[in-house]
């Protein structure tokens, strides 16, 4: 335990930046022999920090963390959904991209930034005051003070205070209730869920259905990360530890020599001591060499690496930085040397703010009807395009995002009869009301093009509603029109109530016969 411990406190007072996975299955239970889906965190460590890591032996006695003071800006990168997030050696901060909400990811003017953290529609970034500030979606941060962790993934945020307490939020949510939380040393945020590691070596999880409660056999976890369907742990011997029993992840239990892992969509990696890099997928056949990410066996001199959706990127001992995968959501990374200082323009601002947000020109104002076109890249996809005319404020083309959520949402990629790929539509556009088109190839459907019928994913409920759906039998298009925004996806709507109607029956026969 004092070895644990030792690790702990080298690798928080390095000044730990968190990156997590999204999502967490209901599955928990106080004291199980293993928990799936949790997700935590990866760390930038240098060559001499790792040195000490391994062999230091440090005071067992239980801390206070330190404050951000006390830290010194160590450059570090993130891989996340919708972007790659750099942080430079001079406390300055750029981002790679090619999302069309480009201009709600502007960092530019941030200094004394010593640790970032990025979410679907946002990049969070912690000062060395303890303040956050943050680009995107607007945010309630009042709370958000006398911070020294930040951790964001997907639509949540979770700050660790210098007092060992934890806060932390959903966007559309109040504060999670945190109040029993205490000594926390390490925090994580997921996909409306928060995980903690205390200092006595345990890791706490939080989510709004089940509370708290603590995680069996991951006492003496160092770094955690996790994806929506396993975890990933590393212990102070360099191990690791899952909680998947699937045979490609399993592999990853074999590592030895291990100070960091990260779990992302297609794999898990793991930054091993002498500073190489190992891989593992999830699936062989779900993109792992489509995307690169074997590839990654070549590198050297890696001091941090993150695995995102769909790329994996690293950093170099010299600030440099090598990105292998589907380079959409980290553009021009390769260019990067985090080492070099930023060119910070002369803010408009009088004073920094405590936190920023785009301009709200793009997001309020007078509604006018727009179109936006998403063309679908697979071309074994059924959809060919999707077509999104709304009544909003702004210009779509730079606040609104329309993707594929095949491999991203799991729960709706592996949907009963789904006929093409589920679709999110995302904007931070005032609206009142939107058409979702969706172009058909018929030769690609795997049912009647009269059986199909739109379902939304109501991820706060955990169903799919049928939606009104509208044919148009000569051009092969399909609408329904709504007033919210989310995933989309097409089933076969026979297939889909037969189904359930049957699931339905038999549910209530057991009843009966009880």
């Amino acid at each position: 335990m004092k070895k644990i411990k030792s690790l702990l406190s080298v690798l928080l007072m390095s000044a730990l930046v968190v990156s997590c996975s999204q999502s967490i299955e209901d599955n928990l239970s106080e004291g199980g022999d293993s928990t799936e889906s949790i997700s935590t965190s990866s760390a930038t460590v240098t060559e001499s920090e790792i040195a000490t890591a391994a062999t230091e032996e440090m005071s067992a006695t239980v801390t206070t963390p330190p404050r951000v003071s006390d830290f010194k800006t160590t450059p570090s990168i993130e891989a996340g959904g919708n972007v790659t997030i750099g942080l430079r050696a001079d406390g300055t901060v750029v981002v790679g991209h090619s999302s069309p909400l480009r201009d709600y990811y502007d960092v530019q003017y941030w200094t004394d930034i010593v640790a970032v953290a990025g979410e679907i529609f946002n990049v969070v970034g912690l000062k060395s005051d303890g303040t956050v500030v943050y680009s995107g979606l607007e945010r309630k941060v009042e709370n958000f003070t006398d911070i020294i962790q930040i951790s964001a993934e997907y639509d949540t945020i979770a700050g660790l205070k210098s007092d060992g307490t934890v806060v932390a939020m959903a966007v559309d949510y109040e504060e999670f209730d945190l109040d029993d939380w205490s000594d926390i040393i390490h925090v994580c945020a997921g996909h409306r869920f928060v995980l903690g590691i205390r200092a006595d070596g345990k890791v706490l999880n939080f989510d709004e259905a089940r509370g708290t409660v603590i995680l069996g056999d991951w006492e003496g976890v160092t770094q955690i990360s996790a994806n929506q369907t396993y975890a990933i742990g590393v212990k102070a011997d360099g191990t690791v530890v899952t909680t998947s029993s699937d045979k490609y992840i399993s592999q990853a239990e074999k590592w030895t020599d291990i100070v960091q892992v990260s779990a992302g969509m297609v794999n898990a990696v793991g930054l091993k001591k002498d500073g190489t890099v190992v891989s593992t997928p999830i699936d062989p056949d779900f993109g792992y060499a489509q995307w690169g990410q074997d590839e990654v066996s070549d590198w050297t001199d890696i001091v941090h690496v993150s695995a995102g959706h769909w790329n994996t990127v690293g950093l170099k001992s010299d600030g440099t930085v090598l990105s292998v995968g589907d380079n959409r959501d980290g553009l021009n990374i390769n260019d990067w040397n985090l080492h070099e200082y930023g060119e910070v323009p002369t803010s408009p601002q009088t004073s920094a703010p405590v936190y920023t947000t785009t301009p709200k020109s793009l997001v309020t104002g007078e509604k006018v009807s727009q179109r936006l076109l998403h063309k679908s890249e697979n071309r074994d996809n059924a959809v060919t395009n999707v077509v999104l005319d709304i009544v909003a404020a702004g210009d779509v083309n730079e606040t609104t995002v329309i993707r594929s959520e095949m491999g991203i949402c799991w729960m709706s990629s592996d949907l009963l009869g789904l006929q093409g790929e589920p679709f999110g539509i995302y904007s931070v556009s005032d609206f009142d009301k939107a058409k979702i088109m969706f172009k058909i190839d018929p030769d690609k459907l795997e049912c009647p093009f009269e059986n199909l019928v739109f379902l939304y994913y109501d991820e706060e409920e955990q169903y799919y509603p049928m939606l009104e759906t509208t044919f148009d039998f000569q051009n092969f298009t399909v609408s329904t029109e709504v007033d919210y925004l989310g995933k989309f996806m097409l089933t076969d709507r026979v297939l889909w109530e037969e189904t359930w109607q049957l699931s339905y029956e038999q549910i209530m026969s057991a009843v009966r016969g009880r």
